[in-house]
Order: C-alpha cells, then sequence, then structure tokens
C-alpha cells in the first residue's frame, strides 16, 4: 500500500509543479477547438480520480475474488492511442483559476486517502475488483496504479501543450 500511495503523490507533486507557475491565460487558453485547456485537463483529473475512488469503494464492497488476471494498465501511457474519456469524466466548457484547480485536486486526492487508509489489510486491494470501462474487472490496486498512470499521461499533454503555446 505504501507504494502505491507514495506512486500517487509523486505524480501529484509532478502535476503541481506544472501547473502552479501559470498565469490564468496559460491555464484556461485552448489552441485547438474541441481540445482542452491545461485547467480542463486538471477538472478531467479531479473527476476521474473522484470517479476512481468510488469504483474503489464498490469493490471493497464486494466478495473476494480468487484469482483477478492482472491487466496491461500501461497501455494509458501510449500516446499513439487516443483514449475518448467517458462523458462523465469530461470537463466543463468553463475556465478554472488556479485556486479552485488546487482546491478541486486536493479534495479530490483526500477523499481517495480517506476511503485507502481505511484499508487495513492491504491484501484486500489485491483480493476485490471494480469494473472498469476499459479494462473490466480490475483488481483495486490496479485501480490506483491506474490513477497515477492516467495522471502521468496528462502531464506530458499538459507539457506538449504548454511547449506549443511557447512556439
Amino acid at each position: 500500500m505504501k507504494e502505491l500511495l507514495e506512486k500517487i503523490e509523486e505524480t501529484r507533486e509532478q502535476l503541481l509543479a506544472e501547473i502552479l507557475p501559470l498565469s490564468s491565460d496559460q491555464l484556461n487558453r485552448k489552441l485547438q477547438l474541441g481540445r482542452w485547456s491545461v485547467a480542463q485537463t486538471c477538472r478531467h483529473l479531479v473527476l476521474t480520480e473522484l470517479l476512481f475512488t468510488e469504483a474503489i469503494a464498490a469493490g471493497l464492497r464486494s466478495e473476494p475474488s480468487a484469482s483477478i488476471e492482472r491487466k496491461p494498465i500501461e497501455l494509458v501511457l501510449d500516446k499513439s492511442k487516443k483514449l475518448e474519456s467517458p462523458d462523465i469524466a469530461k470537463p466543463e466548457e468553463s475556465d478554472f483559476s488556479l485556486d479552485e484547480l488546487t482546491a478541486m485536486l486536493v479534495q479530490a486526492r483526500g477523499k481517495l486517502l480517506q476511503l485507502l487508509l481505511t484499508v487495513k489489510d492491504s491484501s484486500i486491494l489485491y483480493e476485490r475488483h471494480s469494473r472498469h470501462v476499459f479494462f473490466k474487472d480490475l483488481a483495486l490496486y490496479q485501480w490506483v496504479e491506474l490513477l497515477a498512470l492516467h495522471e502521468q499521461r496528462h502531464i506530458d499533454q499538459i507539457k506538449r501543450l504548454l511547449d506549443d503555446m511557447s512556439e
């Protein structure tokens, strides 16, 4: 459990390092129609984390499973594959302030940590699963791993967007 928590904390620190120095214009600028701004990408990360927290909570209420196949969640890092976000995780078409974004990120992470810290025996995360839209039955520990990978994918996306802004 400690390694899982360290990984999600590490990616969150990377995300904050990218967004904290940005101006409101940099946060909310869209370079292309139909593409998300940095702020919208962060809002998507918040929505996703809240959904993942709900999925993990549901999985904790499920019955243990004898074997849950490890899924190739690393595929989320493959930038050549365009992944369509479910509507429920799509951000609003509005601007966000840095303060709003950081508060939402902190709140979503707090809910996740509050839930994970109720797990007294981390083996439960390996024995239970919840349904994922792309990966189907996903062990709970993989939900946490996927959260870090998903955030890393979007950190890379934010870096490319900021590079494009500076050109």
